[in-house]
């Protein structure tokens, strides 16, 4: 550890305890009464050290809406980035989850060279950090990835996850067997992740697994895929994102009265995200045709 690391830790001590001694030798003030200062600020840092990631996250959560049920990528984008200026927000963990939801954001715009260019700002180390993190990170970059059709580098984040499901479950569990305990090397403590979850990644997998295998053109697969996926969520985002791609998917089987339904699902649903945009401008040349 450098020098001057440790004279900032050492500073802060050596300034309370000298603020006690001139509080009890100049002020007069009773050890008690200092005593009993100190107890309630120390407990006013705890509940502010505590109350702020459940704060943060509250906003983060009162902010999904707007992408989820809205479909406003852009106004998402803009809370997102004044969120990021907040400075209790600064050296969390909810900071990456913010930079990654603003990924999301920007293929919500269709620019998916700027959410993979921002998702590559969150650090190794603090995807490491978190499994939740790491999860999402991992799904997010091979979607990205496979919206371009990059499959190899896809199939790298997919092997990833596969690896990362795989520790999970072979990691031990409480012994009620509700959580599993992660033991991450950058933390001194070990983490606990909920073993119902392990169904969501393998959901997240099987996702991954299908729409990888459309570089074989396997469109059928990937179209009862997101028909599921489409029927388990109220989520409008994702549900106008699942009529999309089965819209591309019945047009390459040449099934046209499918792809046109499909569009107008998303185009009605989607308000601006990209792909509804797209939906409106495809359907509004195909009326001029048909």
């Amino acid at each position: 550890m450098r020098k001057d690391k440790i004279i900032f830790k050492i500073f802060p001590s050596l300034f309370g305890v000298l603020s006690v001694i001139i509080a009890h030798s100049i002020f007069k003030i009773s050890l008690e009464t200092i005593l009993y200062i100190i107890v309630i600020l120390a407990s006013f840092l705890l509940l502010i050290k505590l109350w702020r990631p459940i704060y943060t996250a509250n906003i983060i959560k009162n902010m999904l809406p707007i992408l989820n049920e809205q479909c406003d990528p852009q106004l998402f984008l803009e809370k997102s980035a004044a969120l990021l200026l907040k400075p209790f927000l600064k050296s969390t963990n909810e900071y990456s989850f913010v930079v990654l939801n603003m990924a999301v954001g920007y293929f919500a715009q269709g620019n998916v060279n700027k959410a993979v260019e921002t998702a590559r700002e969150i650090s190794e180390d603090e995807i490491e950090k978190n499994h939740y993190l790491k999860i999402v990170y991992l799904y997010n970059m091979a979607s990205f990835y496979i919206s371009e059709e990059h499959w190899n580098t896809a199939e790298v984040f997919i092997n990833k996850l596969k690896d990362y499901a795989e520790l999970l479950k072979n990691s031990p569990v409480t012994k009620d067997g509700k959580n599993i305990v992660v033991y991450i090397s950058e933390k001194k403590q070990p983490e606990y992740f909920p073993t119902k979850n392990i169904e969501e990644i393998n959901i997240m997998l099987e996702e991954l697994i299908t729409l990888l295998e459309l570089k074989d053109k396997k469109y059928q697969e990937a179209i009862e895929l997101y028909e599921k996926k489409f029927n388990r969520t109220d989520n409008k985002y994702i549900k106008s994102y699942c009529k999309y791609y089965q819209a591309v998917w019945y047009e390459e089987l040449g099934d046209m009265e499918n792809m046109k339904k499909s569009l107008t699902y998303t185009a009605e649903n989607g308000n601006k995200l990209h792909i509804a945009i797209t939906a409106r401008d495809i359907l509004a040349e195909y009326n001029d045709i048909f």
